[in-house]
Order: structure tokens, then C-alpha cells, then sequence
């Protein structure tokens, strides 16, 4: 049986040059030599949510229809970063974008593709993005019925090299029963 492994960029948070990719793009490597897997890049967003109340009807949909174009038309660009980082490093990889809840869009991609694995890249000091995945790690692996590991940077900053001691910290997921 084939295994399918997804990577897993929100796309609002993370650039490709942000650690949490780069420790993310390390990660898929190594397990891109070691079971040379279906890599499946997921780009997920949501839209900003602001008041269009006092607008008329009219109006407020055609402002949160061009809101949301330019916004498709962003992450797009974004995501094609992230398949050239991609590629910079020798990683093949089927991009794929969906806008929602970045939960709710893990767990519908996974069962689509009947994922064997999730990777994600996470932010060591960035609150934020775990919230945005709809809560923590542990929330994550409960919710998805594969194994999900979080690679995390660990960056030491220095007034000459910002990437200097750049490490990775690698959460594996637990065993899922097949």
C-alpha cells in the first residue's frame, strides 16, 4: 500500500524562508529518502473576518468578494513559493490550496488523499499559529486519524547571522492502528 504524506503550510503564517519552513522542508526530505512518499503540499487559509454591517447588503458582499479574490490571489502566490522552496531542494511535491478553518482543512485533506502522515511545521514561540490549527499538537494527532509530526525550529539569534544554530526539534506522532 502506497503512503501518502502530507505537508502542511498555513499559508498566513509561515513564508518560505520563515524557520518553521525551512525546519519543515528538512524534515520532508528525510522522510522523502528514506520512504520516497507522495508529497502532497497543503496551503491552507482563512479569510479575515471584518464588519460590513453598516454597509448596505449590496455593497458589504461585492467588498467581501474582492476581499476574497485578492486574498485567493495571495496565497496562491504564497503556495507557489512553497513548491519552488520545494524544489530549490529537490522535493516534488502536488500543491494543493484550500481556504477555511487550518483544522478543518487538515482533517478534510488527510481523509481525501488517505494520508499515512502529516508533517507541520511549527513555530517554537509562536502561539498564534498553534491556535490557528485549532489548538494544540495533541489536538492535532486527535484529531487525524495518521501520525502527525511538527517539526519545530530551534534558532539561536546573534547580531551577525540570524540563522546561526538553526536546529530542528522533531515531534513524532503516535502510532496510529492501521
Amino acid at each position: 500500500m502506497p503512503h501518502t504524506t502530507i505537508l502542511f503550510v498555513h499559508l498566513q503564517y509561515d513564508t518560505p524562508d520563515s524557520p518553521q519552513s525551512r525546519a519543515l522542508r528538512a524534515l520532508a526530505a528525510a522522510v522523502a529518502r528514506t520512504s520516497a512518499p507522495p508529497l502532497y503540499l497543503v496551503g491552507g487559509y482563512a479569510y479575515d473576518d471584518f464588519d460590513t454591517d453598516s454597509l448596505p447588503l449590496a455593497i458589504a458582499q461585492a467588498v467581501r468578494a474582492e476581499h476574497q479574490a485578492r486574498t485567493d490571489t495571495a496565497m496562491a502566490g504564497q503556495l507557489q513559493a512553497q513548491v519552488a522552496a520545494l524544489a530549490a531542494a529537490q522535493m516534488t511535491v502536488t500543491p494543493l490550496l484550500r481556504a477555511g478553518a487550518p483544522r478543518t482543512v487538515l482533517a478534510q485533506v488527510v481523509s481525501e488523499l488517505n494520508a499515512t502522515q502529516v508533517l507541520v511545521g511549527i513555530p517554537k514561540l509562536h502561539q498564534g499559529f498553534a491556535i490557528a490549527l485549532g489548538g494544540t499538537y495533541e489536538a492535532l494527532q486527535a484529531a487525524l486519524p495518521c501520525p502527525v509530526h511538527c517539526a519545530i525550529p530551534t534558532v539561536a539569534y546573534t547580531s551577525r547571522r540570524r540563522d546561526q544554530g538553526l536546529r530542528t526539534t522533531v515531534r513524532m506522532g503516535r502510532r496510529h492502528a492501521a
